[in-house]
């Protein structure tokens, strides 16, 4: 049921999210490119395998990213992110493993009632593999990714900013099963922009 529904609520949250930008004629003032640093947690959820198989991520673990990203159209931003998760399936006896994430932004910046503080919600697609190429060979996924950051402007150099988000992935290459889906799962980071 989940899968049957997701591909158009994702398009309406997008509409939702992206659409008030074109109204506003406004061009945020800031030329460069914006850089964050960004760390905090993946929260538990759910691998989906075969059509009926599930199997657990364990529980919260890290998560750090680094984005770069350029204003493009009005309140428009696009650039490449890089996310390490620290995840593990339930199950295993192992250590939590590093999984790399390497995408592309889509964000939308709006403004508050105060002048320091505005809001940056983004959409995320993205490429995920393990770190360890030799354990998991021939694994990787698409991920998407719906978050907003929450910004507080300290200075013309500087913000400090807050991000809640959600993050999936609709496809999963496993060598040992089909048809492999991952999340959602809930990610809370805090970080700064430069």
């Amino acid at each position: 049921m989940l899968k049957r529904f997701s591909c158009p609520a994702l398009l309406l949250i997008l509409i939702a999210i992206f659409l008030p930008a074109f109204s506003h004629a406004e061009e945020w003032k800031k030329p460069k490119g914006v850089a964050a640093l960004k760390i905090g947690i993946l929260g538990k959820g759910k691998i989906h395998y075969n059509h009926n198989g599930v199997m657990d991520i364990s529980k919260s673990s890290f998560s750090g990213g680094f984005v770069l990203v350029f204003p493009v159209y009005r309140r428009f931003y696009i650039g490449p992110p890089f996310d390490l998760y620290m995840a593990k399936e339930a199950r295993s006896q192992g250590r939590d493993e590093p999984i790399l994430d390497f995408a592309f932004n889509l964000k939308s910046k709006f403004k508050t009632g105060n002048r320091n503080i505005f809001l940056w919600p983004t959409f995320s697609i993205g490429y995920a593999f393990p770190k360890d190429k030799e354990e998991f060979e021939d694994v990787y996924g698409i991920t998407l990714k719906l978050f907003c950051d929450f910004v507080y402007q300290a200075s013309d150099k500087v913000g400090l900013l807050a991000e809640i988000g959600g993050a999936y992935s609709p496809y999963v290459h496993h060598p040992d099963y089909d048809n492999v889906t991952a999340g959602p799962l809930l990610t809370l980071r805090g970080g700064f922009l430069f």
